[in-house]
């Protein structure tokens, strides 16, 4: 019979860990192993957890001795656990009561090292489909695309044991506090060699819980963020390098991605104006130059009739083509960029700025 290992890293979120812990307890499909890893919180979540594990042979319990990153404690889930597959799952998240009898009887027809399923949240019930790949390399390409074509979400798949196994071997450790599911996914994709496709939503993913929801406005914790990305970065560009030098040249597709990712779901939309300039400020030291100079461009060259508000370090509005090259040529002179491309527009000046 197939063992599923369900890995649970666990930090501050005692409000919802009965809800997640109770829905992998309750499914239909009793094979399982509940390992939990308790990345040194600060509420009562250690004491839910030593109480989960006295009533349930299935549940195995780890308590870090410092915060070290749910990159961290997925490994040391995966370190203790014996299941044939293994799923990530979110404290804050849940699944469906059936979701292990599904994958099960799904598995048992072609034994892929990865398959993917779908996902529901809530509380607005709705379902999330997102694309599957069924190539190694077509699910690295995807990755690496700069609109990252393949969801990078470790969640939303169960992976054969020996694939996880031989893609941590090759992931070095760091405290990541975000983007580190894509480097996971790269990894773990380039190991698979067989993918499976579940169209059913097997996990109920909380929209109103999660990071991408908080509002912070530290410039440590930007720092702190930046850092674990531009880690990540720097992870993908060596591993790349190194086992497919093919697709080395669609790195910055992925860095340009990060941004991307960073600026919509980091950065909240009323942070007060000095930190978004220091912010700003420090932006180049964690992505390359040339990709923050791309990620304006695209985003100027996209806005209605180039109908433009940028603000940071000076307001620019904008009815006409015109100002596009103005803008590119302060962002140019604000981040060192020793290149730009020409615009065609008529001479125009602001801030000092010149075409």
């Amino acid at each position: 019979m197939i063992k599923f290992s369900i890995i649970i890293p666990v930090y501050n979120t005692a409000k919802y860990l009965h809800r997640c812990i109770n829905s992998c307890i309750n499914q239909t499909y009793n094979n399982i192993e509940i390992i939990c890893i308790d990345d040194y919180s600060n509420d009562n979540s250690k004491e839910i957890l030593k109480q989960f594990q006295k009533n349930d042979t299935r549940i195995k319990c780890f308590f870090h001795s410092k915060n070290k990153s749910q990159f961290i404690a997925r490994r040391t889930g995966i370190e203790n656990s014996i299941g044939d597959y293994i799923l990530f799952l979110d404290s804050d998240d849940y699944l469906n009561l059936n979701a292990c009898a599904l994958l099960k009887n799904e598995i048992q027809k072609t034994s892929p090292d990865i398959i993917q399923f779908d996902s529901l949240e809530v509380p607005s019930n709705k379902k999330r489909f997102l694309p599957f790949y069924n190539t190694s390399k077509a699910c690295l390409e995807a990755y690496l695309d700069k609109e990252n074509r393949c969801s990078p979400i470790v969640w939303i798949k169960a992976y054969a044991r020996s694939v996880i196994i031989e893609a941590y071997k090759s992931m070095d450790d760091f405290y990541a506090s975000g983007s580190e599911d894509l480097y996971t996914s790269i990894v773990i994709s380039f190991y698979a060699k067989t993918f499976g496709y579940l169209k059913k939503p097997l996990i109920n993913y909380s929209v109103t819980t999660g990071w991408t929801r908080k509002r912070e406005y530290s410039l440590e914790i930007y720092k702190q963020w930046l850092t674990s990305y531009h880690t990540v970065i720097v992870k993908i560009n060596e591993f790349i390098a190194k086992n497919i030098p093919e697709l080395k040249d669609k790195c910055l597709g992925m860095e340009l991605y990060l941004l991307k990712d960073f600026l919509f779901n980091r950065i909240p939309s009323d942070i007060p104006k000095e930190l978004k300039f220091q912010f700003f400020d420090i932006l180049p030291s964690y992505f390359s130059k040339e990709v923050i100079y791309d990620y304006f461009e695209e985003t100027i060259q996209k806005s209605n009739k180039y109908n433009t508000y940028l603000d940071f370090n000076g307001s620019f509005k904008s009815k006409t083509k015109k100002i596009l090259k103005v803008v590119l040529l302060y962002i140019k002179s604000l981040f060192k960029l020793d290149t730009i491309h020409d615009r065609a527009c008529n001479k125009i000046s602001v801030n000092g700025y010149t075409t």
